[in-house]
């Protein structure tokens, strides 16, 4: 729901304590229940551009999005992007002796280009239950220069990093009732890519360019199944009984 925009919530509701009990929460947690317009469709396009005062750098970030709404069913497609460029050590009068033009071949700040779409989808699908299936994808690419290259000399030694990462999830939730239950299932997966560029000598003592690449990956898995049972009505309120499990793996 944080990615849907604000015009198509009509209301937030601050649920009370027991209704955090009856999701497997603890009693000092609140649900926050965000009521979206029944029947809303939005097109959006939107463009942003982030720039210092001064000394460059200026990113653009540019986006778009659909929802439609249509009572329990909703279908949300949506994507960003941002392009940030580099600022050289040059462009911020830093100064290395002997050698001032080693400035421009070194980065302050690295070039950033990001990519994210994203997608949900939920309807009514048994007994009154709505489902909901999320999913989203990010690309990062950050290019640093390391210094001049030895074997060019005019050239920077470069360092890219791209990390993906994507994420899908599954979420049903029960009507109310005297028993409700929720489901939660969530698969997350990074990639992590690094080529370094780097000099060293050969027999001869001359400079040669080699290129280091290293790479790291993570998995993370992770569901629960909560159900609430509200057996019988006290003076203090209703008394329930919440049962819930869980699994999770990482490698």
């Amino acid at each position: 729901v944080g990615r849907y925009p604000v015009s198509a919530v009509e209301r937030v509701e601050v649920l009370p304590e027991e209704t955090s009990l009856s999701y497997g929460f603890s009693a000092d947690q609140r649900v926050i229940n965000f009521v979206l317009k029944p029947n809303i469709t939005i097109n959006a396009l939107e463009g942003r551009v982030g720039a210092p005062e001064e000394g460059g750098s200026t990113t653009p970030r540019p986006s778009g999005q659909r929802l439609f709404v249509n009572g329990d069913t909703r279908i949300s497609l949506d994507g960003e992007a941002s392009f940030r460029p580099p600022i050289l050590e040059s462009e911020r009068d830093i100064i290395f002796v002997g050698d001032p033009d080693v400035g421009r071949l070194r980065t302050v700040s690295s070039e950033q280009n990001n990519w994210n779409v994203g997608f949900s989808a939920g309807t009514e699908v048994f007994w009154g239950a709505v489902a909901t299936v999320s999913g989203s994808f990010d690309r990062t690419n950050d290019t640093s220069f390391l210094g001049p290259d030895l074997t060019t000399e005019d050239t920077p030694l470069e360092q890219f990093q791209q990390t993906d990462d994507w994420n899908v999830g599954l979420s049903v939730v029960s009507a109310l009732a005297p028993t409700t239950w929720n489901f939660t299932a969530n698969h997350n997966v990074v990639d992590i890519d690094i080529d370094t560029d780097f000099n060293d000598l050969n027999e001869n003592n001359d400079p040669v360019l080699f290129l280091r690449r290293t790479s790291a990956k993570r998995r993370v898995s992770e569901a629960d199944f909560v159900v609430n049972s509200k057996l019988t009505d006290l003076a203090a309120g209703p008394l329930a009984v919440t049962g819930q499990v869980g699994v999770a793996g990482e490698r």
